[in-house]
């Protein structure tokens, strides 16, 4: 599933440009469009089409526009190279998810992960949890052999236990993620 971004419609000077994207779309086909899988509803966006990069221009809107209008799925998915919250027109694509069952936004563009959520979940109290979890965990991994305790338990339990407090804490957002995975699919591979 091909998502295109600025490494591979720019050319040398970082400039977005027609003849990379013709090469693209020869390559790999359209730069935008969807797909339907079992309840869910896929949709791939360009963020970086030459002279509208970082936005998603007018043509490519009213198409997105009418396949989430027509959309009779549970689900949708969206996958971009930008960051949303930094395209030109951020604000109204925000608007424009919130009419339909957006379940999630993916994107690449920074070459880390990152997580963001908006409209619900305080993605600060995610921040600084899981951060002070991280640093519990490395001072526990640095001290597992002069700590009796956990010495005595090994680093198999230690692992376990975190990961069962951060499944605890976030209950709500692994039930919604295990919801969504298509189990028999993963069972084929």
């Amino acid at each position: 599933m091909p998502v295109p971004g600025n490494h591979d419609l720019y050319n040398a000077r970082q400039q977005a440009d027609p003849d990379i994207e013709q090469i693209y779309r020869e390559t790999w086909g359209a730069t935008y469009y969807s797909f339907s899988y079992r309840n869910s509803l896929m949709i791939v966006l360009n963020t970086d089409a030459p002279g509208q990069e970082s936005r998603i221009d007018d043509e490519q809107w009213q198409w997105l526009r009418d396949t989430l209008n027509r959309n009779s799925r549970a689900h949708v998915f969206l996958f971009m190279h930008r960051p949303p919250d930094t395209l030109r027109n951020a604000t109204a694509l925000h608007e424009l998810l919130l009419e339909h069952p957006v379940r999630y936004v993916f994107y690449g563009h920074h070459h880390h992960y990152h997580f963001d959520e908006r409209d619900g979940i305080e993605s600060r109290a995610f921040f600084w949890f899981g951060a002070a979890m991280l640093l519990l965990f490395i001072v526990a991994i640095a001290t597992a052999s002069v700590t009796p305790y956990i010495r005595d338990l090994g680093m198999g339990f230690i692992t376990l236990a975190f990961a069962a407090v951060m499944l605890i804490r976030y209950k709500h957002e692994v039930d919604e993620f295990y919801r969504t995975i298509d189990w028999d699919l993963l069972a084929f591979f």
